[in-house]
């Protein structure tokens, strides 16, 4: 009998430390990741967003001199016993060519949270290529409290973001029916302020930082 309650004992404990380890982890639904994209040893782009678990989100920052640049990031926790330390990162990085948005590295890597990662890849343009593409990150998990004092009580809401090919394309409906999606909902908006003249758009995050200014969806 004796046996027998010390193993209720140890089973309730296991039990007790799984779901608080469960709880801990649903708790840190939320990441902050900043990174640093970089190809042949220039940065291009410098974006920062506050992310839900699972939820693609997606950074542009786009001008009329080409020079525009995109990344979608997912964040996910780390598995089993460093569901809390490390997290997994999958990044695409975008560039525009002719008004279309080209894939051109889609690196995928487990980080240490609170710790600055990177990884390197072949600049994809069609044939081999020696350009390299270096995604230096760093995720940092965010409790919904922290997330609410940030936000005066209020969190923005993640949403899906729309289809990602150019937002000044005209598309038509089943109807028939033309129109231009220049700014979805699910999206925000605003001009740089680094002296570039190109525009922050943000979508799939809490809030995104870009080219010296930031937004929510």
């Amino acid at each position: 009998m004796k046996s027998l309650i010390v193993g209720i004992s140890i089973g309730a404990v296991l039990l007790l430390s799984s779901l608080n380890a469960t709880a801990a982890v649903a708790e840190q639904r939320y990441y902050n990741i900043s990174a640093t994209v970089s190809v042949d040893g220039k940065e291009v782009m410098h974006p920062h967003a506050i992310v839900e678990t699972n939820h693609p989100a997606r950074i542009e920052v786009d001008d009329a001199a080409e020079n525009s640049y995109r990344v979608d990031f997912t964040v996910t926790p780390g598995e089993g016993a460093h569901a809390n330390d490390q997290a997994k990162v999958e990044v695409s990085f975008f560039t525009k060519v002719m008004g279309n948005w080209t894939l051109r590295s889609q690196p995928s890597l487990v980080v240490w949270t609170g710790r600055e990662a990177s990884v390197e890849e072949p600049y994809h343009e069609g044939t081999a290529s020696p350009r390299v593409v270096k995604i230096t990150s760093t995720v940092t998990p965010k409790t919904k409290a922290e997330l609410l004092k940030t936000f005066s009580g209020k969190i923005p809401s993640t949403r899906v973001c729309p289809p990602a090919n150019n937002s000044s394309q005209v598309a038509s409906t089943s109807l028939g029916q033309i129109f231009t999606p220049t700014l979805l909902p699910a999206c925000c908006s605003v001009g740089c302020s680094d002296g570039s003249g190109g525009t922050l758009r943000c979508c799939g995050a809490v809030s995104c930082s870009a080219c010296g200014t930031s937004c929510s969806p």
